[in-house]
């Protein structure tokens, strides 16, 4: 039991994502009014089911963020590791025996 099937929730757009997730917290915080006047909810399940459904659209939501975001291929990411790491040749650094293996920094 959701306030958003699968299907529609698939089908939404990021406008009318943000419309619902506005609507849902209008809602609970009016639940959450009562709740405190310790009045008789018509029904306690649906603030756990809001809370829910919120969760879902803002999981959703950053989803379609990260997904606009052009992300490099893993393969020329690679590349250009092995690349720079051939044109640097960096080697680390043998800790000292002076120092008894404790950089500078910490002495």
């Amino acid at each position: 039991m959701s306030l958003i099937k699968k299907n529609e929730f698939k089908q939404m757009t990021e406008q009318q994502l943000t419309v619902r997730l506005v609507e849902l917290d209008k809602e609970l915080l009016k639940m959450n009014g009562q709740r405190a006047m310790h009045t008789n909810l018509e029904n306690p399940g649906k603030v756990k089911l809001i809370r829910k459904t919120k969760a879902r659209i803002l999981t959703r939501l950053h989803e379609m963020e990260r997904q606009t975001v052009q992300q490099k291929p893993v393969v020329k990411v690679r590349q250009a590791v092995k690349e720079t790491a051939k044109s640097q040749s960096v080697k680390p650094k043998a800790p000292s025996k002076e120092t008894g293996g404790k950089s500078e920094r910490h002495e």
